[in-house]
């Protein structure tokens, strides 16, 4: 029996494109794995390719990032140790145009009701 469940975890794993790049103690946590450009946005990226929205929406991320540490301002600041320190955290998530940020917002709605139109006809 033990053999039989270490020769089911070696399958999953094998199947986990890059998986050798991460210590083997994680390996049995690694769900999935994405590859993304590294541009210093890739963290922001990589949720968004895990959440299935695209690359491309990467500023949504760090939008809500920033509407998050805003809205529970006394608890971040506790958390980071100082309110000087959460200002820097909030003012290192500003996308440069909160256009593109209401943009991506449009296109990612439009594409979701497009979406559920499409998958409720059939």
């Amino acid at each position: 029996m033990k053999s039989d469940t270490k020769s089911k975890r070696k399958c999953k794993e094998s199947a986990i494109s890059m998986l050798d790049q991460f210590n083997p103690i994680c390996h049995l946590y690694i769900v999935n794995v994405v590859d993304v450009v590294a541009d210093g946005h890739c963290g922001y990226k990589c949720i968004v390719a895990l959440l299935e929205m695209g690359e491309e929406l990467w500023p949504l991320i760090r939008h809500d990032l920033f509407k998050e540490l805003s809205q529970w301002r006394d608890e971040y600041a506790r958390l980071v140790g100082s309110y000087d320190r959460l200002e820097e955290l909030r003012k290192s998530l500003l996308v440069e145009s909160q256009a593109e940020v209401c943009y991506i917002r449009f296109l990612k709605l439009y594409c979701s009701l497009l979406t559920n139109t499409f998958l409720n006809q059939y």
